[in-house]
C-alpha cells in the first residue's frame, strides 16, 4: 500500500521553467480577466440588470460580493495557500535550505566547540 501511494503522490521536478511560463501567464491573465469582468458587467448591466435597478445600485452590490469574497480569501484561504506553498518549498530542496543545512552543521560543530571549552573551563 505504501509503494502505492507513493506512485500516485510523487511529484517530478521539471525545473524552474515549466513553474516560471505558468507564473507568468497566471499573473498576466489577471488583466486579461480584468478587462473581460468590466466588458461583462457592463454587458449584463445593459442587456438584463438595467431594467431592474440603476448603475450605482448594481456596482454597489458587486463591490459588496467582491469585497466579501476578498474578506473570505484572505480570513480563510491564502493561510492554507501559504502553508502549502512553504511545505512544497521545504520539501523540494529549496537552494537556501541547502545553504541554511551547510550552515546549521557548522553552527552545531562550534557550538559543540564552544561546550566543551566551558565544561573545561568549569572543571579548571
Amino acid at each position: 500500500m505504501f509503494n502505492l501511494k507513493d506512485k500516485i503522490f510523487r511529484q517530478y521536478d521539471l525545473g524552474p521553467y515549466v513553474g516560471g511560463f505558468k507564473d507568468l501567464a497566471q499573473r498576466t491573465m489577471f488583466y486579461v480577466t480584468g478587462v473581460h469582468f468590466a466588458l461583462t458587467v457592463g454587458l449584463s448591466w445593459s442587456v438584463y440588470v438595467g431594467k431592474m435597478m440603476s448603475m450605482t445600485t448594481f456596482l454597489g452590490l458587486l463591490a459588496s460580493g467582491i469585497l466579501m469574497a476578498m474578506f473570505v480569501e484572505y480570513k480563510f484561504v491564502l493561510p492554507s495557500t501559504w502553508g502549502f506553498v512553504n511545505r512544497q518549498t521545504y520539501k523540494h530542496f529549496n537552494p537556501l535550505f541547502k545553504k541554511f543545512d551547510k550552515f546549521e552543521k557548522k553552527m552545531d560543530k562550534r557550538m559543540d566547540a564552544i561546550e566543551k571549552r566551558l565544561k573545561d573551563m568549569e572543571k579548571k
